[in-house]
């Protein structure tokens, strides 16, 4: 519902409902694993866990996804507090994890974008542009995602701005996305 309004509890909200409302409604991680298990892309958003603990989550989340079979559903509850949402990409699982009332598909499309955006920065994106261009896939995913809301999803908009950073405008991919 819209905020504010009689369906969220009211028309009085305060601060601090209207803020948990907008915190439950964005991505909490996004990661880039191979089907070794090893990150290539970890961003977490509002979280206060330190480097090992978010690597505990990590290898988590990769024991949780590659299991699975190939006709299982993408989305999966993770302990209750977080829904996992991927898609494997070749040799890449691509995850995000959100609210557990979040909207699946709407996280299953943001996976999709983010790939759309980075298939027209690459070429065809794989494992290993990731792995040597990893400043221009975390600028491209600032640029998609800010504080674990998506910020712009036009493709060329995000494309025009990575452009226009000094440190990878100058790349000979970058040049061949303007062409």
């Amino acid at each position: 519902g819209n905020f504010g309004t009689a369906a969220d509890g009211g028309g009085g909200d305060d601060d601090r409902s209207r803020r948990r409302r907008r915190a439950s409604k964005m991505i909490h991680f996004l990661l880039m694993i191979n089907k070794q298990g090893t990150s290539r892309i970890s961003q977490f958003y509002g979280s206060s866990l330190d480097g090992p603990a978010r690597r505990q989550v990590e290898r988590e989340v990769f024991k949780t996804i590659v299991g699975r079979e190939k006709t299982a559903t993408n989305f999966i509850d993770l302990n209750g507090t977080t829904k996992l949402v991927y898609h494997r990409y070749v040799g890449l699982y691509v995850v995000v994890g959100v609210d557990p009332a979040d909207n699946e598909l709407l996280a299953h499309e943001t996976i999709h974008i983010f790939i759309e955006i980075l298939d027209r920065y690459f070429g065809t994106v794989r494992e290993l542009d990731i792995i040597y261009h990893f400043n221009a896939v975390y600028a491209i995913l600032n640029e998609f995602i800010l504080a674990g809301l998506v910020q712009e999803t036009n493709k060329e908009v995000i494309l025009s701005r990575i452009k226009q950073m000094p440190q990878l405008g100058g790349s000979s991919k970058a040049a061949a996305v303007a062409a």
